[in-house]
């Protein structure tokens, strides 16, 4: 499994985009904020800039770390290879779980850095109160991205054709099937306080503002982990019983 891994890890960092992309998101940011820049720009102005930030990056970063895992697999017979070398279909897809997890904190890890760094570079610097705030919001976009892409990965699985998924991901992750979902629910006349707790989004919400007071809202919790593991073993059981088609 460990072989794998290195192995799936060596593929993605040797891609010429995986590093463009880097290099976009450390220009990008800078550009905004320089040209953004000035004197009379409040504390609230880079904190509010970080987190809008960080906020737009769920999207690409999401989608992004799902493509890289998942695209070329159905692009080409590698699944096959690896299968034929007897790895376990069970220990692929915790493989594929393990690596977006890697990535996603990595991608998060770098990000986080390059935008605390830049707004210190145009002279501002983040109190540890902001600080915190920071890590709270990367913390719940973490928690987002798992989670969406263990759901979109039972669509790869499932019809072995990764541009579905990829779609998939991106309709959970702008809040279109949450939208849907509630338009559903409302006309079933359930009331949003039972429902609106349980979306990912509003899950991974309420357990990093909890953390903001010192508390652990355990129920959150709870429906995150959920989010993120209960698709992974869907996702097992699915592929332990579907033919590989590459047609």
């Amino acid at each position: 499994m460990s072989k794998y891994i290195n192995a799936e890890l060596y593929r993605i960092f040797h891609k010429k985009i995986t590093y463009l992309l880097l290099l976009a998101a450390v220009i990008l940011p800078f550009i905004v904020l320089f040209v953004v820049n000035s004197p009379d720009k409040t504390a609230g102005f880079y904190l509010q800039t970080v987190i809008t930030a960080l906020n737009l990056s769920v999207v690409f970063v999401g989608v992004l770390v799902f493509s890289f895992v998942y695209l070329d697999d159905f692009k080409s017979k590698a699944l096959v290879a690896t299968i034929a070398t007897g790895q376990s279909r069970k220990k692929i897809v915790l493989s594929k779980q393990i690596i977006i997890w890697f990535l996603t904190l990595l991608a998060y890890i770098f990000l986080t850095v390059v935008l605390i760094g830049e707004c210190k570079i145009l002279g501002y610097t983040f109190s540890p109160e902001q600080t915190n705030l920071i890590f709270l919001q990367v913390l719940g976009n973490y928690i987002n991205v798992l989670g969406f892409c263990a759901i979109g990965s039972i669509i790869v699985y499932l019809t072995q054709n990764t541009a579905p998924s990829i779609v998939v991901v991106l309709l959970l992750i702008v809040g279109f099937v949450k939208s849907i979902g509630s338009v559903a629910l409302n006309a079933m006349s359930i009331s949003g306080a039972i429902y609106e707790p349980i979306f990912l989004s509003n899950a991974s919400a309420n357990f990093t503002s909890s953390l903001i007071i010192g508390e652990v809202d355990v129920l959150a919790l709870l429906i995150c982990i959920a989010y993120i593991f209960i698709p992974t073993l869907l996702s097992i059981q699915i592929f332990k019983t579907r033919e590989l088609n590459f047609d």
